[in-house]
């Protein structure tokens, strides 16, 4: 998946930060490292490109993206979904999208 710089999401924008592996986030009074984060206050969503120094597959990569979209919509709809509930989400829809050979890219938007 080809992954834009800003996304818009109801009115405001939300930025893609690229990080280069692995990253520490503060979550709960504790640190863990993450491949990937949706920061609603600051409006955006990290994503590493790497685990230890390999290149993340298309795969992870897009299941990264697509768990942390459905983090921030989570958030603004109020619907506080788990961890798991996220995963398995994002899991499911990317199943759901491959085996229909469902094009969800805007060419017009390259």
């Amino acid at each position: 998946m080809k992954f834009r710089n800003r996304y818009k999401f109801l009115g405001s924008h939300i930025t893609l930060v690229r990080e280069p592996d692995l990253f520490r986030i503060s979550q709960e009074d504790e640190e863990k490292e993450c491949l990937g984060a949706a920061e609603n206050v600051h409006e955006r969503i990290r994503l590493s490109v790497s685990y230890e120094g390999v290149r993340i597959g298309e795969f992870q990569e897009t299941q990264i993206f697509i768990h942390e979209v459905l983090h921030h919509i989570s958030q603004a709809s109020g619907l506080e979904l788990t961890e798991s509930q996220v995963d398995t989400l994002a899991r499911m829809l990317i199943y759901f999208v491959r085996e229909n050979k469902i094009d969800l890219l805007d060419k017009s938007q390259e």
